[in-house]
């Protein structure tokens, strides 16, 4: 079923080499420029948007939210080609019908 969900996240640099910080500026910037959730103008890195979540059980419907999420930023990572020791994208994530909200990692 389709649930709102508001997503916060950060995207990391695992260095401090500059690869790597530029590696994560790029998918910051590809990941800014998604048109498939509504941008908060004010909060640089908030989306709020709705995603098909399923699961009976809240793990299930988190890992579904999960899914939803990596569909749209793991090919960003992979465009360029960050892969987890470079660039790591932190997320929070807060889903209709569940009470609290949750955190994950999208890596490549």
């Amino acid at each position: 079923m389709f649930q709102n969900f508001l997503l916060t996240y950060s995207v990391k640099a695992q260095t401090i080499v500059s690869s790597d910080q530029e590696k994560a500026a790029k998918v910051r910037n590809d990941i800014a420029d998604l048109s498939c959730w509504t941008k908060l103008e004010e909060v640089e890195t908030t989306f709020s948007g709705r995603a098909y979540i399923t699961g009976t059980t809240d793990s299930e419907k988190k890992l579904s939210a999960k899914g939803e999420i990596e569909e749209q930023f793991l090919p960003i990572l992979k465009k360029h080609d960050a892969n987890s020791y470079d660039v790591k994208i932190h997320c929070a994530m807060m889903i209709e019908y569940l009470d609290k909200p949750f955190e994950f990692i999208i890596k490549n």
